[in-house]
Formats: structure tokens, sequence, C-alpha cells
């Protein structure tokens, strides 16, 4: 459906063509009847269905006092034309419940200025005697104003069938294909009858800004190839000669074990959390932006990102952590730096899980608002989560049947999410509805890092793990039969006006992906304390770290080969500002129908729930990390009894309704909003983390290259794009950024300096033993 609405009414004509019109109220629009001015124009597929929908939108207008003022009430005057396009979407339409969302809709698409493949007639689909590939109508507008101020506006949806031809030669140059593919089916030639079809088009000439379907699937192959080699040499090299992991260690899961943050967990259970955790939607919101520079600078960050930066980073946060009784690694800095660095790291933390939590907020409000059809599979996550963690841990069924039992109920949901999506009302108490649903995320992210990790947390991250792989399959999937061409630049020359400069904004645009220091948060903060055997370090930290690069080269191929001409990305691509989930979203769902023959509304629906599960995710793991994170600042600035107080709190947690309870278990110690604001936020704490870690390795004499070279370099780029994002700051007033930014900046630095004396130091300490 399309429309758009005015409180004011506007002066409107109609013409309808076709030999089978469905219309309503356009008769109302002859000038010489009684009514002069319209209140809402409804365009909507469905056949006479979809007339319905106007219905909607009248009840949405009476309930606003919008209408023609008549002695008993106001008549809300809302003409519509339909389409036929019921071959698509099925006779079991009800356009009248999408009605009273049309308006709200209409208003957020005349905001942005969408036209084109959107509303009424997008589902078309040309056939040449059996389904054959999409080919999407959609939505058109012109406006003209006239010297004396008046405005004339169009809308047009357009749902024709027929052939494009070339004037000059007659032949068709676009259209529906014929059964095998190979072919244009010749549509005047269908209708009378006859079946005729073109030949094949000629093979395809790729111009310097694009990449071929075959060169496509190499970069694909090479870079899973690296990942592979990358985990199964250098990640075995790194557990053996550098972290030297133990597999008779007694982890913290077992030696304080509580049944509410340490819990002894299955690998492949806990990879499923962990790396969903640190994966959220950062991977695809980065890469969706930073191929504005061109596809293979971020193409190549990330595959030697993931392969010599994350790996490391993320399994020594982890394996750091584990030795020293699962305290996090701002804590460690205490004892390998000092107690003032560590005291800085843990402010450091605290203000970055916080601004993390606030971006991925802002990012799963705007996509409920931008996809109501997922609003409802996402949620429906949740509710499937703890009833998979109660049996598990509870009732004792092995893992297998719940995790395929749920994964089929949450694609099930995508389907009931198509039919009843949901809207929240446009304004409660002075709120928007994007207000309204942070409002609800943080409440829930709340309750839920209070609940005990395994009825909630690690089941819900587990099979959410689950879902993505079976995106990625997907996807991956469809780029192999599809072969799609990658339109956008290799190194775009002609960047949007505004934009910032490659180097550094490559590196801290594209961090989870690549390597974050949110990672090391979240592996020493929360994956530590369920690690059941330090040899799990590798394949949990390693291999998650290889799986978020893996879900980053997906954002990069849906953003620059989901686009059927270079002419429609750079059109997208417009400013350095743009949603990287948008263009991951609509890539990938045009990839997905065109390999495997996907609908498009329900693959942007099933990606856009991709998209909400893991930045929620991201907000479950990040939101746990800053309450654990309370007491120990509580105890590190000397205020023990603040520090007991949410000690106390969390043990209450265990009270609230289907928290469980323990059974004979041994008593232990207790103890993802501007994108903007964290770009170099992150950078600067994966540095601290790689030092922190070099430090440590210093002091065992084991050898620190391998993670101070990449502190080296992600802490220059970090610093760099400080300067530039304060200075991007300062220009747009935004002084509560700049001046919470300057704090951790300031931190950072302190830590860093402290970091690298305690460094140099025990460095002249292994020489003068040595000598």
């Amino acid at each position: 459906m399309h429309g758009g609405a005015g409180e004011a009414g506007a002066t409107a004509a109609v013409d309808v063509r076709g030999s089978a019109p469905g219309t309503r109220e356009t008769a109302l629009l002859d000038p010489t009847n009684t009514v002069q001015q319209v209140h809402a124009i409804v365009l909507a597929g469905g056949s006479a269905f979809g007339l319905a929908a106007a219905q909607g939108v009248m009840r949405y207008l009476e309930d606003r006092g919008i209408g023609y003022e008549t002695q008993a009430a106001r008549v809300p005057i809302v003409p519509a034309a339909i389409l036929y396009d019921l071959g698509v979407g099925g006779d079991a339409v009800h356009p009248a419940h999408g009605g009273l969302r049309l308006p709200r809709r209409a208003g957020r698409e005349r905001r942005a200025g969408r036209r084109g493949s959107v509303g009424a007639g997008r589902r078309h689909r040309r056939q040449a005697g059996r389904p054959g590939p999409l080919h999407e109508g959609g939505i058109g507008t012109a406006l003209i104003e006239l010297p004396g101020g008046i405005r004339v506006a169009a809308l047009m949806a357009v749902n024709a069938v027929g052939d494009i031809v070339d004037p000059d030669t007659g032949a068709i140059v676009a259209g529906a294909r014929t059964p095998d593919g190979l072919g244009f089916a010749d549509a005047r030639a269908i209708l009378r009858g006859t079946g005729a079809s073109a030949p094949p088009p000629a093979a395809r000439e790729y111009d310097d800004r694009e990449v071929s379907p075959e060169r496509c699937t190499a970069c694909r192959d090479r870079s899973r190839r690296a990942c592979i080699l990358g985990y199964r040499f250098y990640s075995k090299f790194v557990a053996e000669k550098i972290y030297q992991l133990d597999p008779n260690f007694e982890t913290p899961a077992h030696s304080m074990r509580d049944d509410i943050d340490y819990v002894p967990t299955n690998r492949f259970v806990l990879w499923g959390h962990h790396f969903t955790a640190v994966a959220g939607a950062a991977p695809i919101i980065g890469p969706g932006i930073a191929v504005i520079w061109g596809w293979l600078p971020a193409f190549l960050w990330v595959v030697i990102g993931t392969m010599f930066f994350a790996g490391v980073h993320d399994f020594g946060a982890i394996w750091a952590s584990i030795r020293n009784q699962a305290r996090s690694v701002g804590s460690l800095t205490g004892d390998v730096v000092s107690h003032r660095a560590r005291t800085l790291f843990m402010i450091v933390i605290f203000l970055l899980l916080l601004m993390v939590n606030a971006v991925f907020a802002v990012a799963i409000s705007n996509e409920f608002q931008a996809t109501p059809s997922s609003v409802i599979p996402a949620w429906s996550a949740v509710g499937v989560a703890v009833v998979i963690g109660v049996l598990i841990y509870r009732v004792g069924v092995p893992i297998t049947w719940p995790t395929i039992v749920g994964t089929v109920i949450l694609y099930a949901v995508i389907y009931l999410g198509e039919v009843v999506p949901v809207t929240l009302p446009d304004q409660v108490v002075g709120l928007a509805p994007g207000a309204q649903w942070i409002i609800i995320l943080f409440f829930y992210a709340a309750v839920a890092s209070m609940l005990p990790v395994w009825l909630l947390l690690q089941p819900r991250d587990y099979i959410n793990g689950i879902q993505l792989f079976i995106g990625l399959g997907i996807l991956y999937g469809a780029v192999l039969i599809a072969s799609p061409t990658i339109v956008a630049p290799a190194i775009n020359p002609n960047v949007p006006a505004a934009t910032p400069p490659l180097l550094p904004l490559l590196f801290v645009t594209v961090a989870c992906g690549a390597i974050s220091g949110f990672h090391g948060l979240v592996g020493s903060g929360t994956t530590s304390k369920q690690l059941n055997k330090e040899t799990d370090a590798r394949f949990v930290g390693y291999l998650g770290s290889v799986g978020e690069g893996a879900l980053a080269l997906v954002a990069i191929i849906a953003a620059t080969a989901g686009f059927a001409t270079f002419g429609d990305w750079e059109a997208f691509y417009q400013t350095y500002n743009t949603q990287g989930t948008g263009a991951f979203v609509r890539g990938g769902a045009q990839i997905a129908s065109a390999g495997l023959g996907l609908p498009v509304p329900f693959a942007e629906t099933l990606l856009a729930v991709m998209v909400v599960l893991f930045a929620g995710t991201t907000m479950d793991a990040g939101v746990r990390p800053a309450a654990l994170h309370r007491p120990g600042m509580g105890h590190h600035l000397q205020h023990p009894a603040a520090a007991e107080r949410v000690h106390r709190h969390r043990r209450r947690g265990r009270r609230l309704p289907g928290a469980g309870v323990r059974r004979g278990r041994r008593r232990g110690h207790r103890r993802h909003g501007h994108l903007a604001a964290v770009r170099h936020d992150q950078p600067a704490a994966r540095g601290l983390t790689l030092l922190v870690i070099s430090v440590i390795l210093v002091k065992l004499g084991r050898p620190s290259r391998y993670t101070m070279i990449p502190m080296v370099f992600v802490t220059a780029m970090a610093f760099l794009s400080a300067l530039i994002q304060l200075v991007d700051l300062y220009r747009a007033g935004n002084y509560l950024l700049i001046a919470i930014d300057l704090v951790i900046i300031v931190a950072a630095i302190l830590v860093a300096l402290e970091a690298a004396s305690a460094f140099m130091r025990e460095k002249r300490k292994a020489a003068e033993a040595t000598g």
C-alpha cells in the first residue's frame, strides 16, 4: 500500500486506466460535485480487497478530527484505487488491518523522500507461463510549483505487464524471462497465445567499476579459505606457544560456580552466546558504511583483521580472565599495571558499555519502525530461549531437539510477523515511537541482566547463533547460485562530499568484523565465567571472531552486489551517514531472491529480524558486564558498601519468576546513542586490552610481539580518528558527547602511558634475568 495524508486537505483529480478499474470515491473528484478537497489518497495492491485499506485510513483520520465538516460529524474523504497482484501475494489479504498504519508510514516515507520500488505494485511478478524472476513495479511522484505559489503533485502506482524494447532495433532489452532463464519472453506474443521468445541476451561486458560474478565468487572463496587457515594454523600456534592452554586447568566456572554468572557450559552453546553477543548489528552496520570508500579496503581489512588482530585479541581476553578468577580486563589492569590505571580503565569500560548499549538500542528502535514485521519474530526469540534454557539445564533434555524445534518456531513466526506487523502509537505521554521502543528495550535489558545466564542469555545467544549461520548459509548459497555482480568500485575515487578520509576512519568504522574492544569486555566480563575447559577458549574466542568476520563479508557483498547497477549503488550511497543495515537488508534480500527464489518481502523481513536479534543480544551482553563493573568500581574507589549493595540486588534477581533454584550446587564467589560517539572509543578499548595482555605475557616470559604489533596499529588509528570525530562533534554542536569523549580519551591516554611504562619495566626485568 502507499498513500499520503494531510490535515488541511488538498484539491485532487484522478486518471484511472485499464479494462478492469477498481476505485473508491473517485467520482467525487468531479469539479461539479460538492466536495472540493480530499484528506488522503490510497493506492493499494490486493485487487478489490485492497479498497478496504481506505477504511483504515478513514478511521485514523477520524480519530484525529480530520475530515469534511458536516452537520453531524467530520467525514474524511479518502479516494482509493487498486492494482492486481494476487498472483504474488495470494488471496489471503487483509489490507484493512494495514490501513491504520498507512498514514504513519506515508508520513515517514514522505520525509525520507522514498519512491521507486516501494509500496503498491512492489510485489508484482511478471510471468511467462509459470513463476519467473521478480520484476518490481512501484511508486512514482512528481511535483511542480506554479508562479502563483500553487503546487501541483502527482502520485502514480505502476504495475504494468510488458517488455522494454530498443526503438532502433526492436530487440527486447528487459522484461520477463523464459522458463529456462536464458532469454526474454515476448509479452505480446504470450498475450496472443503464440509464446514466442527473444534470443538470449549477449554476454555482458563489465566496466572498470564492476566485478564480474566469477571474481565475486573468487573473493568469497579466498576469504573463506583464509579464515579457515587462520583458525587451523595460526590460532593453534597462539594457543600452544603464546597462551599455552592447559586442558587440566580448573576454570572459574567450576571453582567459583554460583549458577548465576559462573556456570560451566557446553562449548558449542558458549560459542553461540559469545559469538552473537559480540557480533550484534555492528559487523553489518560498519561494513555497510565502509564500502562508500570502495569494497576492496573493507574486504582486506576484514580478512586481515580477523586472522591476525581480532582472533588474538578476543582469544587473549578470555585466556587472561580465566587465569585470574574470571576478572574483567579492566580489573586485571590493577595487578599488571597500577591501581590508578585500573580505576581509569574501569571508567573507560563503564562509559563505553553505556554508549554501546545506547547505539544498539537506537539501531533496534529504527529497525522496528522501518520493518514492523520484525517485531513479533524478535520478541518471540525471548520466549523460545527461556523454554530452551529450562529444558536443557533443569529438565535435562539433550540439546539437539530443543535446538531443532526452537529454530523451526523462530522461522515460522517470521511469517506471522509479515501477517501481523506491529507499530506503536504516534504519541504516548509525549514520546514518539522511537523513544517508546528505546525505553522498552532498556527495561528488558535490565531485567535480563538480573536473570541467571542459563535461563535467557545463553540459550538466546545460542539459538540466535544457529539462526545467524542459517542466514549466512542462505546468503552464501544465494551468492553461489546467483553469482551477483559487484557493482560498487573497488576503490571509490568519487566519494560524496563531507566523507571523512579512508585513513584512519576505515579501521574504526569496521571494528566488529575486524577487531573490536567490546569483544574483550564481553570475553572477560561474561564468557570467561562460563568456560568449561581452558582449551575451549580457542574455539570460543578465535572461532567467534572468524564467524563475525564471515558476517562482515556477507554484509560487504550485500552492500555492493545487491544493487542492479552502479547508478543504483551510487544513488543509495549519497552520504557517509548512509544506514548500513538498510544496504544489508535491501541488497541481501535481492541476492536471496535472485539465487534462491525467496520472495523479496520475506527475505527483507528475515534479514531485518537477524539485525534486530543480534543487536538485542549485544545489549544483553553489554548491560550484564556494566552491572558487573559497578561493584568492581565500588571496591576500586574504596566504596565497598556501594559494591555490596549492587551484589545484593543481583542476588535478588534470582528470585524473579522463572529464575530457578540451585540444587546442591557449591557456593562460589559473588561478585551496542550515536555511532560516531563510539567509533574511536571502542578502538581505544581494544588497544588497551591488547596492551594489558602484552604486559601479562612479558611477566610470564612469553613472546609479546603477536599482541603488541596489533596494539600499536589499532591505538594509532583510534587516536587519529578521535581527533577527526571531535572536530565533527564540535561543528555539530554536540557538546555532551564531546565531554564524554574527552573523559574517555584522557583516561585511555593515561592508562596507555602507565601500561607502556609497566611493559618496559617488565622487559628490563626479563633482560636482566637472562643477562
